[in-house]
Parts: C-alpha cells; structure tokens; sequence
C-alpha cells in the first residue's frame, strides 16, 4: 500500500472534533487514526516522533500541497501518478532522526 501524507508537528494539530476519530496500534511504534464510520484512513503517527502524517484527502482544501520528496524510494513500486525520480529521497534524512 501506498501511503501519501502531509508530515506536521503533532503540537500544531488541533482535531475539531474527535466523535468520529479512532486510533489502532498498527505495530509496537505507531499508531493509526480512521474514521469510526466509514473507515477512511486519517494518519500516521510513530511514537517516538514529533510529527505525525495526515492523508491529503483528510483536508477540505488540499489542491495546493505539493509533493517535496519521498520515502523508501529504493522499494516504491514502478507506477505512480508522477515522474518520482525527480523527487527528492529522503531517506538518508528520515534514517538520520532515528
């Protein structure tokens, strides 16, 4: 599964509201937040970060993100919706913070 998300200081996160907000531990070092009604995936965050990711499609207004580099780009499949080799590899930097 891909996953595509928009990384942010878990401080800075406000919910508005958290009826519909259910989290799963999706292995021993992160968790996962859906929706408790349709199920929709909302994000992604590992318990020894400061950030969690949030799913673009999470956001009203998302047409205005753009995409700045990624992740475990040795292993992504082949097909995308972009030329992903002229992304960034963050790699190196995301091993880094470990």
């Amino acid at each position: 599964m891909s996953w595509g998300s928009s990384w942010i200081d878990k401080d800075r996160v406000e919910w508005l509201s958290d009826d519909r907000l259910a989290c799963y531990a999706s292995s021993s070092y992160a968790e996962r937040g859906y929706c408790r009604y349709c199920g929709s995936s909302l994000f992604y965050h590992m318990h020894a970060r400061d950030f969690i990711g949030i799913a673009p499609g999470a956001f009203d207004e998302s047409d205005d993100f753009q995409l700045i580099g990624q992740l475990f780009a040795a292993s992504h499949p082949a097909w995308g919706p972009c030329d992903m080799t002229r992304l960034p590899h963050l790699d190196d930097m995301w091993n880094a913070q470990s």
